[in-house]
């Protein structure tokens, strides 16, 4: 037999499947914010915001990254205050997942994350503000970052609705990770070639950071 085109997936195939926050897109001040400028105050909320719309047990290799982060970055730690009360899974296309926390006097955090578009269609942000956003998930993209949209909600009473892209959420910004290329993939690459072998990438994630991963 004889095999003239391989399909690969990307993600821990490609790359290390080794990520870690590497920028964040902060909206309220229009800023990219290296991690020597995360110690700011809505920094710090879109990192908190990003942590409990995740699992409190992460597995998946973004959300370790972001509560590796949070304990890294955050000056109080407040996750033994609140209680989940109520969880909306991943779902939806593009997907999205959001978490409701209270505390016992009342106060309530209701955290939102996902793909940018998801977060972007049920925000409160109007057309031009929108555009200014995928500008900058278009630079985040092009230099091969995978990207998150992270935002809050509020939310009065207990008749949550039954899909959480019902609710409005305030955009907070976007995460950036980084997930390198395998250190070795590029010799292997051009094995493939000499041998007349095509390479095709087929993966869920967004088309300008495959492309940006397929250059590097």
């Amino acid at each position: 037999g004889a095999a003239t085109v391989l399909c690969t997936d990307k993600t821990g195939t490609i790359t290390e499947n080794r990520m870690e926050i590497f920028q964040l897109y902060d909206f309220a001040t229009d800023k990219v914010l290296s991690k020597e400028n995360w110690k700011s105050e809505s920094a710090q909320k879109l990192l908190s915001t990003a942590m409990w719309s995740s699992e409190n047990v992460p597995f998946n290799t973004m959300e370790i990254a972001i509560h590796k982060s949070y304990e890294e970055n955050i000056r109080v730690d407040r996750r033994g205050e609140f209680k989940m009360i109520h969880e909306y899974p991943l779902d939806g296309k593009p997907p999205m997942m959001t978490h409701i926390f209270a505390k016992k006097n009342g106060e309530r955090i209701i955290a939102v994350k996902g793909a940018p578009e998801a977060i972007l269609a049920s925000s409160t942000l109007d057309v031009a503000q929108k555009e200014k956003v995928n500008e900058q998930l278009e630079a985040f993209a092009k230099a091969g970052l995978r990207v998150l949209g992270v935002g809050i909600i509020e939310f009065e009473g207990n008749e949550f609705p039954e899909k959480q892209q019902d609710f409005k959420n305030t955009f907070l910004g976007l995460i950036g990770f980084y997930d390198p290329p395998k250190k070795n993939i590029s010799q292997v690459f051009n094995q493939l070639y000499d041998a007349g072998v095509k390479i095709k990438i087929i993966t869920g994630d967004n088309l300008i950071t495959t492309t940006a991963i397929a250059q590097q």
